[in-house]
């Protein structure tokens, strides 16, 4: 990454992912209040989003082990026995926490379950850490500019942390329907006819006595399990109705859940603009690099980091504001 190059190249990738993910929850967030259900347009979005999560992180750690004299998959110097290109190792593993994010993201996708919600967010929590954690020990004997950029950059990955850990327990993947059957009843276990079927033709009226008694006995048993059956489905859909009856609808804890989602997308974005900012103050395509030894320049770029937050906050209100008015007009 000690290039414009890169630098750039993971800035676009996560602007272009924070974008996704916030353009993507909008619309779902909107057409949800619209329609009450997830759209399909969404879910293959994000199965394209999965998909790319997993192709792009691992073309980087490609580029990473064999571009420009990498390590080529080798930790050790085989002449000298010491630890070689740390750098490039630090960049592939940040790549593939991130690729293990895409995997779940399909998974998510084609089979969405609460665990599998809960397993997408703290993984991305973990891989945001992760970042954070290797680029804050990236520091060692750097000047006071390179120090302060590469800071302000972990405060933007770590706070995307903070935001995905929260996501996991209020990103709630809605229960699945109860079946009913033709007549409307709730269907519980699978019903086994308990016909009473003789095992010979030749019994005494004792017999058939005893018999239809434990055929009765069997049938009360049976109907008394199915209407507990009944019974616990029916209280699961009473807990529902109310929980969601007391959170207004449910639109309390949708709307929490939004906003960490545009929070978690506004980090990520964050952390791409900056990217490309550092590129421009240590490897400027014109010009000359910032004076490491100039206090203003180290002032300055908290300055700048508040605008790229300020600016991209005021982007995603004006993004939700046009996907709210379009959505309402279908």
């Amino acid at each position: 990454m000690g290039s414009f190059a890169g630098h750039v190249l993971p800035g676009a990738y996560f602007i272009v992912f924070g974008t996704w993910l916030s353009w993507s929850w909008i619309y779902s967030h909107y057409a949800k209040m619209a329609a009450n259900k997830r759209p399909r347009k969404y879910c293959k979005a994000e199965f394209l989003l999965g998909s790319l999560l997993v192709f792009l992180p691992l073309t980087g750690i490609f580029l990473e082990q064999f571009v420009d004299n990498g390590p080529g998959f080798s930790v050790m110097n085989a002449t000298t026995g010491n630890f070689q290109d740390i750098n490039n190792w630090s960049h592939c593993s940040m790549y593939a926490y991130f690729m293990i994010y895409g995997c779940l993201t399909i998974i998510n996708t084609v089979k969405p379950t609460q665990l599998n919600t809960e397993l997408r967010n703290l993984l991305m929590c973990i891989s945001l850490f992760i970042e954070g954690f290797l680029f804050y020990y990236h520091l060692h004997a750097k000047d006071m500019l390179e120090i302060r950029i590469h800071i302000l950059l972990v405060y933007a990955i770590w706070s995307g942390a903070l935001f995905s850990f929260l996501l996991v327990f209020v990103d709630k993947t809605p229960p699945p329907p109860l079946k009913k059957d033709k007549k409307g009843g709730i269907l519980g276990e699978e019903e086994s006819s308990l016909e009473y079927m003789p095992l010979t033709t030749c019994q005494s009226n004792e017999q058939l006595i005893e018999d239809n008694n434990s055929t009765n006995t069997k049938s009360s048993t049976f109907s008394n399990q199915q209407t507990v059956v009944d019974l616990l489905y029916k209280l699961r859909s009473e807990i529902h109705t109310s929980t969601t009856a007391t959170t207004g609808g449910g639109q309390s804890r949708h709307s929490l859940t939004f906003l960490l989602r545009m929070a978690l997308g506004t980090s990520l974005i964050l952390q791409g603009t900056w990217f490309c900012q550092i590129a421009t103050i240590l490897y400027p395509v014109h010009g000359k690099p910032w004076d490491p030894e100039e206090h203003a320049n180290t002032m300055f770029v908290a300055v700048s980091f508040s605008w790229h937050l300020i600016s991209i906050i005021i982007s995603q209100f004006i993004f939700s504001s046009l996907f709210s008015k379009l959505l309402a007009r279908k």
